[in-house]
Formats: structure tokens, sequence, C-alpha cells
């Protein structure tokens, strides 16, 4: 050892050391940056790039990967309809018959799709949803028949389409979040507001100074607003509520009686009336009342599409006009998913306000109202602590932050110190160099178009904290980025349109069938080189993000899941089977992507920055003897989306780790933990079919004698030792399907809002204040026929309908599926409106429908 350590002193070691030492800064130096870069995912290619935005480290050991599957050439091999036998009974059974027309089009693409209200599973236009069942699921056990498979027939040859498997993910994602929200959420958000107003207002009675004075009155009334919209709530009456307390029985109520009896009752609690009479009780004097009150309204009326808060008016108007900042007030309207209670809605209106009202760092008062939010949180560990919490669960569901929040300025005051964070330069140089610019334009500005005024200036000019950040989601970026107002020409001197459409997200994503209909839209052509180049540069840029980025969050991870059907077709479409190598499947997997992608936006709605431009048992022997024979198996078939479903297990399995290290106890878990068990079971019969293995039934026989009609027989019957593998796929997936559908998180009994599969979403703001709005409807019927190993046949299954609009107001769910539905049913029923008065379907889904 002593002969080891005498070279330490020479002066070859302290050289080779310092050799060692600066490699190794090198090397951390690398690591660090490497570390920050986001590894390859693949929509097109595995190139490395930086990604949008920092995100949060993984906080579970999930991983992926993908199942290895031997495509077996002799599943894509051409067969003509004529081989398909079970058309008849497909005919019979669900009350049409296929037109001449019909038939050309199956022979040609091998599937076709048709309206349910031209078929009996709507029944006398209305189809049943007990319990909690949902449209598309009740859809499904329309049609896989008896659970008595002596019973079944051809026409129970389900087809398992990804649609399915994307819409109860969708489901089970948006009311695990409402479930959160409700249980976890509200409460944290109430209690931050709660103390922040209260040490405002104390800091206020020991202000010095008028200064001061103005400044803790500013903070307080601003934290006013939200603590109003807090404590007008009626917290929900759930199944548990019913079922657990003795109350409701005792008085012979019924759970039906006890809904109504809630909704009645919460219906009113969130009323501006009520918001104002908590206002006048805090005594903040009669100035500030007056502007707390008459932002209220603005709040609760929602109509105004560009606004300014009355409380900071003075602030903002002191601003140099050449950018006008405007509030879009439109955005407070309750919509998605909270529209259910009066928590739900104070809750959606309250985090607005905390997201849409800037301190803008342009105004040296904003600035200073914000530092001094962020000082009294600087001395507040368990604020910081919830709203960390708060915030880590948020970006994980959506996204990072897209605007400078709270954390930013806490941050400040911690290293600035509070005097130099009140210096408008010092704390811009400290943000800048902290956060990144915001890469999406969310609010709408007033500008003189003759001025030159770029995108870039206007996302500098609303620049400041938000207390409740936005969330960067890459679509909200791509829309922001392929539209502009009036503003200086954005592409080589060219102006980009004013609109957006999902043909544009879904072309980055990598659909060509969406690129090849761009000429649909109506704003494209005048714009077009325009367009084209920014959507290139787009797709460019998208493809070299990487895995870790995509796989970082629920949202990213449901457009990855996306972009996975796209390449998965475009990859092996001559290997595939014969409906899937149709020009039509690719219109197919746009229209099965946009109404996933719009059921995404409609569970993020509210965090989401949105861009502007502006069966039976057995008997004993004495049961009489079942002579029936074993029919054919009904050979149902999975749609073999391989990639798709790898990524969407994935992001399954990561919800469910990211919900179980955080913590938070809902009840819907199992749910989740049954469709990761349902996506298991889907990803192996992919596999079974593409490398077109054949699917098992054993049929036994016993002979017994039956004492009750004193009769020797023998009867037929399924082996248990080896499990039917067509039952599985006839039965077993679809129950699993309901299985895994989510208990009511609102009130004892489902609403019928929520089984109904139409949503909505409003997307992005025009210039004129046009909304695109992206719509799911009723789901659609799908026949598809399939040969393989186990022989031809045709299958039947559900997809999407999905529909994009311009429309003069944000939407709720109940405005949009007044366009389909009727009231004449109940909660446990589901009545359709004649399909003459649904909406007109896109001019790119035309020919899918039949309509070209």
């Amino acid at each position: 050892m002593e002969d080891n350590q005498k070279p330490i002193l020479s002066k070859k070691f302290l050289t080779d050391l310092s050799i060692v030492l600066v490699i190794l800064v090198f090397v951390g130096i690398w690591l660090f940056v490497t570390n920050n870069k986001k590894a390859s995912i693949n929509i097109v290619n595995n190139n490395s790039s930086i990604s949008p935005i920092n995100f949060q480290s993984n906080l579970t050991n999930v991983s992926f990967s993908n199942q290895t599957i031997n495509i077996n050439p002799e599943i894509a091999k051409s067969f003509p309809l004529s081989e398909i036998k079970n058309i008849p009974d497909m005919e019979k059974a669900y009350g049409f018959t296929f037109t001449p027309d019909d038939l050309v089009k199956l022979e040609k693409n091998k599937f076709i799709i048709k309206n349910i209200l031209d078929t009996n599973l709507s029944g006398p236009n209305s189809l049943s949803v007990s319990n909690n069942n949902r449209e598309m699921v009740a859809l499904y056990g329309e049609v896989v028949g008896s659970s008595d498979y002596k019973a079944r027939t051809q026409a129970n040859s389900v087809f398992i389409s990804a649609d399915s498997m994307m819409n109860l993910f969708s489901i089970l994602s948006a009311d695990l979040l409402k479930e959160t929200e409700n249980n976890y959420l509200f409460d944290q958000t109430f209690s931050m507001t709660k103390v922040l107003y209260n040490e405002a207002s104390n800091r206020l009675q020991l202000a010095k100074t008028n200064e001061k004075r103005n400044q803790w009155t500013k903070v307080r009334d601003y934290f006013s607003i939200p603590y109003a919209l807090f404590s007008n709530v009626m917290k929900p009456v759930t199944a548990g509520d019913y079922w657990n307390s003795d109350e409701y029985r005792s008085k012979g109520l019924s759970i039906e009686e006890v809904q109504v009896d809630y909704l009645n009752k919460d219906k009113n609690v969130d009323s501006y009336a009520n918001a104002e009479t908590f206002i006048k009780n805090l005594n903040l004097g009669n100035d500030s009342e007056q502007s707390v009150l008459a932002d209220l309204e603005q709040v609760y009326d929602a109509s105004e599409p560009k606004g300014i808060p009355k409380i900071f008016s003075k602030e903002i108007s002191a601003l140099p006009p050449k950018i006008e900042v405007k509030i879009p007030f439109t955005l407070f309207k309750p919509r998605g998913t909270y529209t259910s209670s009066s928590l739900r809605r104070q809750y959606f209106r309250a985090v607005q306000w905390y997201q849409q009202i800037p301190f803008l760092l342009a105004s040296k008062d904003l600035t200073s109202y914000a530092v001094d939010i962020g000082e009294i949180v600087k001395g507040k560990e368990d604020i910081q602590n919830q709203y960390k919490t708060l915030s880590s669960f948020i970006a994980y569901v959506v996204g990072e932050s897209d605007d400078l929040d709270l954390s930013d300025y806490v941050a400040a005051v911690g290293d600035l110190g509070l005097n130099d964070s009140h210096n408008q330069k010092i704390l811009a140089d400290y943000l800048d160099k902290r956060k990144p610019a915001a890469k999406i334009k969310a609010m709408p500005v007033n500008i003189d178009p003759l001025v030159g005024i770029t995108v870039a200036d206007e996302i500098k000019a609303i620049s400041g904290m938000r207390f409740m950040s936005q969330k960067f989601i890459p679509d909200s970026y791509w829309t922001s980025k392929l539209t502009q107002g009036d503003e200086a020409p954005e592409v080589n001197g060219l102006s980009l349109p004013d609109k957006a459409s999902s043909l544009e997200v879904m072309s980055i994503l990598g659909s060509p069938y969406a690129t090849s209909h761009l000429s649909d839209l109506p704003f494209y052509q005048e714009k077009k080189q325009a367009v084209d180049t920014r959507l290139s540069e787009l797709t460019k840029e998208a493809n070299g993000w990487g895995d870790n980025y995509w796989q970082s969050n629920l949202y990213t991870g449901s457009l990855w899941t996306v972009s996975g059907l796209f390449s998965w077709l475009e990859t092996n479409r001559v290997t595939l089977p014969q409906f899937m190598q149709s020009p039509q499947w690719s219109a197919i997997l746009f229209w099965t992507s946009a109404g996933f992608w719009t059921e995404l936006r409609h569970t993020s709605i509210l965090y989401a920055k949105q861009s502007m431009a502006e069966k039976g048992g057995g008997g004993g022997d004495g049961d009489p003897c079942d002579l029936r024979k074993v029919p054919e198996p009904a050979k149902g078939y999975v749609e073999p989306q391989a990639e798709a479903y790898d990524r969407l297990y994935y992001t399954a399995k990561r919800l469910a780790a990211e919900y179980n290290v955080r913590g938070y106890k809902l009840n819907n878990l199992p749910e989740l933990e049954n469709y990761i068990k349902l996506l298991d079971t889907v990803r192996k019969y992919t596999k079974l079919e593409l490398e077109n293995n054949i699917l098992n039934e054993v049929v036994v026989s016993q002979n017994r004698h039956s004492t009750s009609d004193n009769k020797d027989c023998t009867e037929y019957f399924l082996s248990t030792t080896t499990p039917s593998q067509w039952e599985e796929l006839r039965l077993t997936l679809v129950r699993q399907m309901a299985e895994s559908l989510p208990l009511p998180v609102e009130g004892p009994i489902m609403q019928i809002k929520d089984k109904r599969e139409a949503v909505v979403a409003d997307i992005h703001t025009d210039k004129n204040g046009g909304i695109l709005e992206e719509g799911t409807g009723v789901p659609r019927i799908i026949f598809v026929a399939v040969k393989d190993v186990n022989g031809p046949r045709l299958t039947v299954g559900f997809t999407y309908s999905q529909y994009e609009s311009i429309s003069g107001i944000r939407l709720t769910d109940e405005d949009w599926q007044n366009n389909f539905y009727t009231d004449s049913g109940s909660d446990y029923s589901i009545s359709y409106k004649p399909k003459s008065v649904w909406p007109d379907i896109n001019p790119w889904f035309q020919e899918l429908l039949g309509k070209k």
C-alpha cells in the first residue's frame, strides 16, 4: 500500500490526474446534456433530438417492449367474398340486407361501415345501458350472442376493433382523473387558496405604506375569486354513500330518488348569487368588492372572448398599446367532464382563473404582486409541497408547464432575494434563463396589422406568472405553429391561415390519408405553400423527439399510440390481412385516431393549453337430457394493431403505476387493472392471428341417465380442460370490457350523459372567434371479412364516428349530444334521434361511409 501511495506526489501523477479530472468534467457535462435529451421514439424514425420541453423523470419502473411477432405471409393472401358463408347469418341477426353496392365494396375492401340505425341493434331506437355500462361496450354486448354456447350463431363472430380498446382506455383515464380531482385535487387547491387569501389579508392589515397596502389588496382580491368559487359547492353523493349508509334506506328512498334529490339540490349551489353573497361577507371594501364581483360576473357569464380582469384593469391598461392583452373569458364555461356537479363546475372555473389571469412581466405592478405571492409561498413549506404534488400529477396526466408559474417565482425569491426579485430586469433575466419562452400562444391580443407584430412578439408580451400554468401538449403546439392572425407573415414571407384541422395533426402523427385530404379544407388552397412548409418542419421536428418524451406522460403516450397505428400499417401493409391492405383502411385508421384524439382532448380540456390565432351452469343427473349438439364456433377476430396495442399496454401500466406510487386511493383503480389484463389478452390474440395459428375448441361427450325423463342420452359440451379460444374471443373479451368500465364517480347512478359515446372538445380559436370543435358521435357498426388458417368469415364490431366543425360558441357535451340522442330514455337507456338530423360528416369521411 505504501509503495502505491508514493507516486501521488510526482509531477507526472499530478499531470495525469489533471487530465483525468478534465476528462471527467467533460464526461459529466456530456452526461448532463445527454440526460436532458429525449431518447428516440418512432413516429417515423429514431433520430434523437431535444424534446420541446423539460419533463418530469419517470417515477415508476414500468418499461416498454414490443411483442416479437413473425407475420405469416399466408394471412395476406387474397380471397373472394364468395368464400364467406355467414353473410346471411349477419343480415338475419341484425335486421338488414347488404345492398349490391355494399357487396361490391365488401368484395373490394373486405370491410364496410354502416349506421347502427340501419340495423336492429338499437331496438326501437334505444339501447340498454344498465348500471355503469357505456354505449360502445353495450353494443358489443348486443352482438356476442347468448352466454349459452349451444345457442351461438355465426352472426356472433365478433370483431374486436382497436377503437374499442382505445375508447375503453379513454373512459377509464377520464374517470380516474375525475375521481382524483374530486377526492384530492379539489381539496388541495382549495386549501392553498384559503391559506393564501388569509395570508394576503393579514399582510394587508400589517402594511405600513400606501404602496404595500395597494399591493396586498390586489393579491387578496386575486385570491378572493377562487376562494368564493371553491366555497360554494356540494360534495357529490356517491353510490357508496347510498349503500353504506342507513340514512337513505331508512327513509324508504330508492337509489333513483336519491339521485334526483342530489341533482336538484346541487344544480344551484354554484350560482353567481351564492358567490356574490360570499364575497360581500368578506368585507373587502367598496372598490375591491365592485372589481371582484365584476370579475366573478365575467367568470360566470363566460361569453366575453376578449376581456380584461377588473381587479387588474389599471395595470393592464397602463401597458404600451402596441400589443393589447386580453383574457379569453369564454374559456371559463365548464365543459367536458366538468358539468356534472357544482364541485366540478367550480373547480373548473377556479383553475381557469389560476391559469388564465396573468401577472405580466411587462407590468412592474403585476410583477410585484407575483413576487409577493412567491414570497408568501417561499415561507410556507406545506403550500410548496401541496403545489409540487398537484403540479407533478397534472404534468404526468397532461404535460409540463408552458408558462411561468408559481414555482418559478418562489425559486426567484429564494435565489435572488426579495429586493432583486422586485427588479423587473433582474427578474426577467433570471426567469429567461430558468425557463424557455412559451411555445403556444394561448391568449388573444389586439394588434395593428400594419405594424408587423410577430407571434413571438405576442408571446413575449403575454409572458408572466400564472398561478397554475397551462400545459404544453404537442397538438396544440402544432396548431399554434400552423396558424396566425394578423401578425407579420410567419413562413418565408407567407402568411398562415387562422384555422386548423385534425387533418393536420394526424398528418404530423404519420397519417398519409390525412395528408392526402388536406385539400378538403376550405382554408388550405389559399395558404397551401405556407401550410405545407410548416407541416414539413413540424413533422421533421416531431420525428426527432425521443421515446422518453413520448413515454413521459399520459397525453403523449396516447398520441404515441396513435402514431403506432399509422407506422404499423405503413411498414407492414403488404403482409397484413386483406382488409388492412385496402387503401380505405388508411381512412379507417384516421377515423379511429381522430376519435381517440377527440376523447383525449375532452379529458384534458381544463389543463391543456389551447392555441389561438388569434354466463350458465350445468345440472345433475336428474336434469332432462340436453340433446343439442355444440354448434360451429363463432370465429371472431381481433384487429391486429400490434404496435398500437404494445404502446397502449405500456401507457395503461404506467398510468396504474403512477397512481399507486403517488398514493391515491381510488375506487376505479381495480378497473384499470382489469383493463390491463384485457389488453394483454388482446395482444396475445394479435400475435396468434398474425402468425396464422389455429385456434382451438374441444368438444367432448358424456353418456348419462336422466331420472327426470328416464332416458339414457349422450350430451355434448365444450371441454373445460382445454378452454375454447373461440369462446374467449366471443364472450370473455367483451365481458372483460364490461369489467373494465369505471364505477360512477358522482351520484349513486351514472348519468346518461356519461354513458353516451358522443363527446366534444374545443381545440383552437381563430382570429374572428370561430372555435374548432372536434366531436365523436354514435358508434358505427363495421363488418370485416377475414381469412386465415381458421377459415373465411365475416365478423362484426364497432368503430368511432368523428366530426369536425367550426362553432360560434364553446360546446358542452350536452349541447353536442343533442344532435344524436333524445331525452325519452332514462339513465339506463340510450335513445336515438333519426339519423337524418345528425350532423353532416366531413368530406374526408364521405367515401368511407358510402356518401360519394
